[in-house]
């Protein structure tokens, strides 16, 4: 096995075969718990849901219960919006000005 030393630092890199497999490894796994991290954080859901009374969209951390701080009817989610209420197709959705 060789050794280097570095002795402005103060520590030894082992620089054998089975160092460069390890390093390797590491690098794998840094990388699949970057993928993890950022897989987690972005986890695809719907982000916003909608009034159906009075149409206002809020993000999902902003309302209790399901039900709009409005006027208290339970909130849908945006995705497929319109599939299900197609009569609404035309009219312009309110965004929350809070």
């Amino acid at each position: 096995m060789k050794e280097y030393q570095d002795y402005r630092w103060g520590y030894y890199v082992d620089l054998g075969e089975d160092q460069y497999i390890r390093a390797g490894l590491e690098i794998v796994l840094g990388i699949f718990l970057l993928w993890l991290a950022w897989h987690k954080r972005h986890d695809h859901k719907t982000t916003h849901m909608i009034c159906p009374q009075c149409e206002s969209v809020f993000p999902v951390g902003e309302f209790q219960d399901g039900k709009c701080p409005n006027d208290g009817t339970p909130m849908e989610p945006m995705d497929g919006y319109y599939d299900r209420h197609p009569e609404r197709r035309g009219k312009p959705l309110t965004e929350n000005k809070t």
